[in-house]
Order: structure tokens, then sequence, then C-alpha cells
């Protein structure tokens, strides 16, 4: 009798112990969340050193020191970063004086850019399109000349977009709303111009992008054309 009282006792105290363990298990799970709960804001991972980089990014141009020129159309303005990404400097606003931008985009007119490009001695050249013209920069972003207007004489644009230099510093625009391309030295002066608008070889319908090769080649984007062409230095 006394040894199954005995039993008796230590199932007792095994089942308390086990119902104890139980509850503690239980317990230590996260409770559902109470409307009564405040959290706090800790931190943000990865954490960026410029948590906003661009409005409308469009042409961009790699300086011989790897840093990257950026036009930004909405902002109507041009960013100069790292290779890395790291900001160095940001100029232009909207307006049509000396260092600010006109950059023309809308939506259905996509192949229109907003051309840069720097020269071997990191002169930037930005086709600013809305006010039919090129603007020159130093690589700091101080301005240092201006030429073209709006028409279709020589000289003059309608929406210039791509744009590019060759090794000897001459500068090619693509001329998109007169659809030929325009080729100058580089403080502006005219030098040649070729093309007109249709589809048959060296024609176009609205140019947009272009570069130059280490061999003279100059490349065009003929963007309604579906197309690529390839010139001499002289067209």
């Amino acid at each position: 009798m006394m040894k199954a009282m005995h039993i008796k006792g230590l199932n007792c105290r095994r089942i308390v112990v086990l119902l104890f363990v139980c509850f503690s298990v239980v317990t230590s799970f996260p409770s559902p969340a109470s409307s009564e709960e405040i959290y706090t804001f800790e931190r943000m991972w990865p954490t960026l050193q410029q948590p906003w980089y661009f409005y409308g990014p469009q042409g961009i141009a790699v300086d011989n020191n790897g840093n990257v020129y950026v036009t930004e159309d909405n902002n109507n303005s041009v960013q100069k970063l790292t290779s890395g990404g790291q900001l160095i400097s940001k100029w232009g606003s909207e307006g049509a004086g000396d260092g600010q931008f006109q950059f023309y985009h809308i939506p259905q007119e996509l192949p229109l850019l907003s051309g840069i490009a720097v020269d071997a001695s990191s002169y930037v050249y930005v086709a600013d399109n809305g006010n039919h013209r090129i603007q020159k920069f130093t690589s700091s972003g101080q301005f240092v000349a201006k030429w073209g207007t709006e028409g279709n004489a020589d000289g003059q644009f309608k929406y210039p977009s791509g744009i590019c230099t060759d090794g000897n510093g001459n500068i090619y625009v693509a001329d998109y709303g007169n659809h030929r391309i325009q080729k100058f030295t580089s403080d502006g002066q005219f030098i040649a111009k070729w093309g007109s608008e249709g589809a048959g070889a060296g024609e176009f319908n609205e140019p947009c992008g272009i570069c130059a090769d280490n061999n003279g080649n100059i490349y065009v984007a003929d963007s309604y054309n579906n197309r690529i062409q390839k010139f001499t230095v002289d067209g």
C-alpha cells in the first residue's frame, strides 16, 4: 500500500513538472501583435550614402579618369559621379541662361536623348535639346561656351540629341528634328553636315544616339528606321 502511494506521488510530481515545462515553452513564443503595442524604427539596411540619385537620367559619358557624367532630364541638370556612384558635383537648372538646360522629355518621344560627351581634355559637351543648342563646360561644371539656335541652317538645330567626340576633338551631333548629323570643332565652329529625311543609305528618320570609334568611324542610331548606320569622319 505504501509502495503504491509512493509511485502515485512520483507520477503526480512528474505530471506537475511536465505541465510546468509545457507552460514555459508556450509562454516563450512571441504573442500576436496587439493594437496597444508600439514599434520604433531602429535602422534601414543596406545604408546608402546617397539615398536618392536621379530623376529621369538620360545621357551618360565617362572621362579619362573614370568619372561618370549623367544628364538628368526631369531636374534639367548634370551629375558627375565616381565610377562607384559617389556624387562629386552637380550643375544646372531649368532655363535658357548659360549653364541652364531645357531637356525635352515626352514619353512617346523616348528616342530623344539629352546627350552628353567628354573629350580628351575632360571638357563636357551637353545637347541642350529643348534650347536647340550645345553647351560646353569644364569637368567641374563651369560654363565655357555655347552654340546653336533653333533652325535648319548650318550650326542650327532642331532638338539636338546624341553627341560624341572623336580623337581629334571634333564634336558630332545627331540633329534629331533635322534628320542629319553635324560636325563641329571643339569651340563650336561648323565643319560639315550630312543626311536628310528618308530611309536610304545616308538618310535618317530622327537620328538619336551617336558615337565614334578609335579608327574615326561614326556610328548613328537611326531610331525610326530601326537601324544603325556607319560613316567615315566626313560622313
